[in-house]
């Protein structure tokens, strides 16, 4: 699941920055953030792929075991508070960003180009 996110990640960047760049200005920064949570998105699957090696050989038919495509709950379970805290702390933030924009006006409007 996690492979076909980044593939999809990365095939979804590709169409959007062919959309927007001859609409807008796209930033240095907007770049960085892009690319930061690429990275992201690499780093779990990187992290999941060494967690459960196993099971990624099973994938390529390297491995003598089947994969498994059952979906389980984990053991030990997580702790409500992480549950509904992450999500949370992620929306809390969004609405911060938002709105701080909403007050400020659009970034566009706020950059300044050197040529």
């Amino acid at each position: 699941m996690a492979i076909l996110a980044f593939i999809t990640h990365e095939a979804t960047s590709y169409w959007d920055l062919r959309y927007v760049v001859p609409r807008r200005v796209v930033t240095p920064i907007d770049q960085h953030v892009h690319n930061y949570l690429g990275a992201i998105l690499f780093m779990v699957l990187s992290f999941g792929l060494v967690l459960h090696c196993p099971q990624f050989s099973a994938l390529l038919g390297a491995n003598a075991e089947a994969p498994d495509f059952s979906l389980t709950f984990k053991d030990p379970p997580l702790s409500m508070r992480y549950i509904v805290g992450l999500p949370s702390a992620f929306c809390v933030t969004a609405l911060w960003r938002g709105t701080r924009e909403r007050i400020a006006g659009p970034l566009s409007s706020r950059l300044t180009l050197i040529s």
